[in-house]
């Protein structure tokens, strides 16, 4: 097969060499019968990352990169991976070796298997309590309420055929959590177990701001959540507003109520007012996203790159 390893990477200056030397001892070792092809792709950063790419892609002929032209986040980074890429199947990895080169034979031995989709799975993962938490929500969160297929133990890495790969370049989705989109697309998933190393050098990148952002793009891409959301809250709503009018008018007729009740009317119409707005705004982030994507804007822009030519 020819197997395209795909690699977002940000200011990773000091895990690039890292990682080559990693991959190619895993390329010429239990990837050795495979024809390998690596594309980092620069979410344009701002250390030295695009001249030691520039360096290593000189010596190994199996290493690429493309650069984009502003940073763009680790999504649309393999969104623009994926445009370029040309193997049978493509595996997605971060540049921090925080997920080994040496699992990629165990995912290809899953694909082999007839698996379009094979996910990462950790066992065991060696991170701060402060990203482990927020991650183990996350996940949560994603496999409980947006898509039941999601791992609940998290992966950073997969493997998707050429079928798969197609089929999310033609999607285009703009603001879109592209593990979410690949795993909507087919319901036929391998899996494979792995323990999660520390990060070889450097911070991450992911922060807690940008893990909301991910669920709420996720939830709004999957669609269902939300209107469900303001269903129930509209069931729950007027069953609440029925039992205070059926209380009022029985106080009312017993006495118990001499004046009016001011506080209760202006209850009520906070309460309709909060959940009006609500839903208004949901309804308006729909519309906003639907406006986004009928403009049709290039989801990234290649600055650069040296991509070579293939027989």
């Amino acid at each position: 097969m020819r197997l395209s390893i795909i690699i977002p990477a940000f200011n990773e200056e000091a895990c690039l060499p890292a990682l080559f030397e990693a991959l190619a001892l895993t390329i010429h070792g239990s990837l050795a019968a495979h024809q390998v092809q690596v594309i980092v792709v620069d979410d344009h950063s701002q250390d030295a990352s695009p001249q030691i790419l520039e360096r290593y892609c000189e010596q190994y002929e199996w290493l690429e990169h493309i650069r984009l032209l502003k940073n763009s986040g680790s999504h649309v980074a393999i969104f623009a991976g994926l445009s370029v890429c040309s193997g049978d199947a493509a595996f997605i990895m971060g540049a921090d070796l925080q997920d080994p080169p040496s699992i990629i034979s165990s995912f290809i031995e899953e694909w082999l298997r007839g698996k379009p989709i094979v996910l990462g799975e950790r066992t065991k993962r060696d991170d701060p309590w402060h990203k482990v938490w927020p991650s183990k929500i996350f996940n949560y969160f994603m496999s409980r309420f947006v898509l039941p297929d999601f791992p609940v133990n998290g992966g950073d890495v997969f493997l998707v055929d050429r079928t798969i790969i197609n089929a999310v370049v033609q999607c285009r989705e703009k603001n879109v959590n592209i593990f979410v989109l690949i795993l909507s697309l087919s319901s036929d998933i391998g899996s494979v177990t792995y323990e999660r190393h520390a990060r070889h050098a450097g911070d991450s990148k992911w922060t807690t701001g940008k893990l909301l952002k991910l669920a709420f793009d996720s939830v709004i891409t999957v669609g269902y959540l939300p209107l469900k959301i303001i269903l129930w809250l509209g069931i729950g709503t007027f069953a609440f507003a029925t039992f205070v009018l059926f209380y009022l008018v029985i106080a009312r007729l017993c006495g118990w109520i001499e004046i009016s009740g001011w506080a209760s009317t202006m209850a009520l119409i906070t309460a309709f007012g909060g959940i009006q707005m609500v839903s208004i705004a949901i309804l308006g982030e729909y519309l906003w996203r639907n406006f986004d994507q009928t403009r049709d804007r290039p989801m990234f822009i290649i600055q650069n790159s040296n991509l070579k030519d293939k027989e």
